[in-house]
């Protein structure tokens, strides 16, 4: 190429000056930039989509990251962007998947899409807010758009990576929320157990200083209360749990062993509220 050539290519331009954050003019070589451009196409063309995906580890980390149900714009962004980074998806997949901004891969374009589910949400959904930043939600219905007559869906299959991924992030952090509550359910019953036994005492207590027959009646009423609770822990051990830890954990299910032992500590205090009720009638 001769010095002629070279003068040629150069385009003014017109760009913002990262030390100043002034507009600046200058210029740009059209043909490097087309070049670029072109090989840029070819390489999308000989793989159009991405081939790598995320290891457990690194699955675990974006769960840590990014809530899947809650997401900022910014926080997708920088999430699809990462899968761009890590070889999961093509610069031709990331390039309208709802980020905040779209790119144009010359060389590409798919046909209008079709709204396939019998939901009519797709008409109503198109960016992250419309749905309150719920991106597993949004990737879901995202999904359901389809090229009539295309073997090759790269919008559709670029948001089906995404919903997977997006899947296994939640499955992991309910998972984590699960596990922090089996690891607090053993100390959580150990305390109601502590509490169980004052109850105990107190029905005890109170047999002690009743000894006339006209304060027999609060001492019925304390064995009921405690026969109600024996049924509750017996039938409804996860509406217990669910009331205990209403404000600790969200989404949470209590440990099969807590589960268990309240059941058992259930029956525990019906047969002690009965055998009490029975002594005392019979005194």
């Amino acid at each position: 190429m001769n010095t002629a050539e070279v003068s040629n290519s150069l385009r003014p331009c017109y760009y913002v000056n990262s030390a100043t954050q002034k507009l600046e003019s200058g210029s740009y070589d059209a043909a490097a930039m087309m070049a670029t451009i072109q090989q840029r196409a070819d390489q999308l063309q000989k793989n159009p989509v991405g081939q790598n995906t995320l290891t457990q580890e690194e699955i675990q980390q974006l769960a840590k990251k990014y809530d899947p149900q809650n997401m900022t714009q910014k926080e997708y962004d920088s999430f699809i962007r990462y899968l761009e980074e890590k070889g999961v998806l093509s610069p031709l997949e990331s390039s309208d998947i709802g980020t905040s901004v779209c790119y144009v891969i010359p060389g590409f374009s798919e046909s209008a899409q079709i709204w396939t589910s019998s939901s009519n949400l797709g008409t109503e959904i198109n960016t992250l807010g419309d749905v309150n930043g719920n991106a597993l939600l949004f990737a879901q219905i995202m999904t359901k758009w389809e090229v009539p007559g295309s073997s090759l869906q790269i919008k559709q299959g670029a948001y089906a990576k995404v919903l997977d991924i997006l899947d296994q992030m939640n499955t992991a952090r309910a998972s984590g929320v699960r596990g922090q509550a089996a690891l607090s359910s053993s100390s959580a019953l150990m305390g109601d157990l502590s509490r169980f036994q004052l109850a105990i005492d107190h029905i005890k207590n109170k047999r002690i200083e009743l000894s006339s027959t006209e304060e027999r009646p609060m001492s019925y009423l304390w064995l009921l209360v405690l026969l109600i609770l024996g049924v509750f822990m017996l039938c409804y051990p996860k509406t217990l749990w669910k009331i205990e830890n209403l404000l600790t954990v969200k989404n949470g299910e209590p440990a099969e062993l807590y589960l268990l032992l309240m059941r058992i500590g259930g029956v525990f205090f019906i047969l002690c509220s009965l055998s009490i009720t029975v002594y005392l009638l019979m005194k």
